[in-house]
Parts: C-alpha cells; sequence; structure tokens
C-alpha cells in the first residue's frame, strides 16, 4: 500500500501546485474537483468521435476536431473554478467604515451640475452651434 500513498501524495502536491499557478481557491475542497474538467475533456472527445464513426465522417476529420472541442470544454471547466481572493493578502481588519479597497474609484459628488451639461454650449447662437445646424441631413425639419 506503500506506493499507493506516494502517487497520492504526489498527485495531491501537483494539484495544488497547479491550483496555486492558475490562481485557483481550492480551500475546503479535495483534488476531486479536478475530475470535473477531466471528465468534460474525455466526454466531449468521445462525444465528437462516436459521432465521426456514426456519420461515417472518418478519423481523420473527428479526432482534430475533437480535440479541439475537448481542449474548449475542458479549458472552459477550469476557467470556471473559484478564483482565489484579490485581497486575501491585503490583511488587516476591514470595519465598516472600509467596504471599498482604496484602489476603487469613488462616485462622482452632486455639488454641481452633470459633466455633459458643463460641456454643452453656452449661447446657441454661437459660431459652432449654428455649423451643427448647417450639417443637418437634407429633408429634414428644423
Amino acid at each position: 500500500m506503500k506506493p499507493l500513498t506516494g502517487v497520492a501524495d504526489a498527485l495531491n502536491r501537483n494539484l495544488r501546485r497547479l491550483d496555486h499557478t492558475l490562481g485557483i481557491d481550492h480551500a475546503g475542497r479535495s483534488e476531486w474537483i479536478w475530475a470535473i474538467p477531466a471528465f468534460s475533456f474525455f466526454a466531449t472527445l468521445g462525444i465528437v468521435l462516436y459521432m465521426g464513426v456514426v456519420t461515417e465522417m472518418g478519423l481523420a476529420v473527428a479526432i482534430p476536431v475533437g480535440l479541439i472541442g475537448a481542449l474548449f470544454m475542458g479549458g472552459l471547466s477550469i476557467a470556471y473554478m473559484t478564483p482565489v481572493d484579490v485581497d486575501e493578502g491585503r490583511g488587516g481588519d476591514q470595519g465598516p467604515g472600509q467596504d471599498k479597497p482604496p484602489h476603487e474609484p469613488q462616485p462622482p459628488s452632486s455639488d454641481g451640475p452633470p459633466l455633459w451639461w458643463v460641456n454643452l454650449p453656452a449661447d446657441p447662437s454661437a459660431p459652432d452651434a449654428e455649423q451643427e445646424h448647417e450639417r443637418e441631413p437634407a429633408g429634414s425639419r428644423r
């Protein structure tokens, strides 16, 4: 039984290293979470190869198509794994007034007019405003 334990430990270390490399949060989950991408890969490959045989597509076409689809589905399963929390390494106690990280933009203050209002021309009879009216499409009413 000793060789199986060594293989299981090596597999565990390699999967945890892969979790760390890909930035996947593995807290509270076993290595069996990696069975989902593996199952997606082999199930997609098997389905496409089966359909290639049934429809007489030929293995020369079914194998590359199956591998591309299987890589896509397996990669998609990996992409949907829970990512590591970015703020995890920041540390410190987040009090009630510190909900947002300091790098997040603050909402604009409401002490003045909105920016789109400030950028409007002040005088409708200004030369810029007349040029805008001159460029109206033909046949439009003024």
